[in-house]
C-alpha cells in the first residue's frame, strides 16, 4: 500500500509541475487536490492500528477447531 501511495504522489507532483510549467490552472488545482488526497492517504497509513482480535472469539475459533 505504501509504495502505491509514494507512486500516486510522484505522478500528482509530475502533474502539478507540468501543469504550472504550462500555465495550466486548472491542470494546477486538480494536481494540488490529488496531492492533498494522498497526503491524507499518508497520514491514515502511519496511523492506522489494525484492530485487535478479541480473546474470547479467538478460543471459540480454537473450540471450533478442535471439535471437528
Amino acid at each position: 500500500v505504501k509504495a502505491k501511495i509514494e507512486y500516486a504522489e510522484k505522478l500528482a507532483e509530475d502533474r502539478y509541475r507540468k501543469a504550472y510549467e504550462s500555465g495550466d490552472t486548472e491542470g494546477v488545482i486538480s494536481a494540488q487536490k490529488e496531492m492533498q488526497n494522498i497526503a491524507v492517504q499518508k497520514t491514515n497509513l502511519h496511523t492506522y492500528m489494525p484492530p485487535v482480535p478479541r480473546i474470547e472469539n479467538t478460543l471459540q475459533t480454537q473450540k471450533m477447531c478442535y471439535n471437528t
